[in-house]
């Protein structure tokens, strides 16, 4: 599966470093989940374009460069992770072929062509906050896409994403009470044979 950041929800400008901050935890904690969720089957590609880091992401002028002053909330593994995510998209090797342009608010970006689309985004704006998006893709004005931005999106879209839902096997849960039954037999068996010798020594 392909996951494309949403260059659209990069474009929102946050009216404060401190939500700024909130706002990128929640990005890199799902982002977090999707990298180390040994439940999904296949494997995920991220796939993106390249995001000015020099851009302002609050109306006070603040870059990405100044979320440093927030990193304390993020843990040293998501710091990494972020770094990650805009390398990945500088790089350009996030970026497979073909794909096809998508317009989303005012923003054109790239999204893998042969798959059904799915977003991570930041949730910069209620809309993002959505599991699901409408944009405009070439010649189709209202194209719906699979959004991620929140944790719970992840068991939304669960079988595009490919994750195992563990179904448990009834012969197993019958062994399982049969072994139970078998101990406590053998509990109760062992108690009766320490009384009846605890009974005949005090006979004697």
């Amino acid at each position: 599966m392909k996951i494309t950041f949403n260059k659209a929800a990069y474009c929102v400008k946050l009216p404060s470093l401190e939500e700024a901050g909130n706002v990128y935890k929640n990005y890199i904690d799902v982002f977090f989940i999707l990298k180390k969720e040994k439940r999904i089957t296949e494997g995920i590609e991220f796939f993106g374009e390249m995001i000015d880091t020099q851009q302002w992401i609050t109306s006070q002028g603040h870059t990405i460069y100044d979320l440093k002053k927030c990193w304390g909330k993020y843990g040293v593994d998501r710091q990494r992770m972020l770094l990650q995510m805009f390398s990945m998209m500088a790089s350009g090797k996030s970026s497979p072929t073909p794909s096809k342009i998508v317009k989303l608010d005012d923003t054109k970006f790239q999204i893998p062509a042969e798959e059904r689309t799915m977003l991570i985004s930041l949730e910069t704006a209620r809309k993002y906050a959505e599991p699901f998006l409408e944009g405009v893709l070439e010649d189709q004005p209202l194209y719906r896409m699979l959004n991620i931005s929140r944790a719970d999106h992840i068991e939304v879209h669960r079988i595009p994403l490919g994750i195992r839902i563990y179904q448990p096997n009834p012969k197993h849960k019958r062994d399982f009470f049969r072994k139970r039954l078998e101990d406590c037999s053998d509990d109760i068996g062992k108690q009766r044979s320490t009384r009846t010798a605890e009974q005949s020594n005090t006979n004697r």
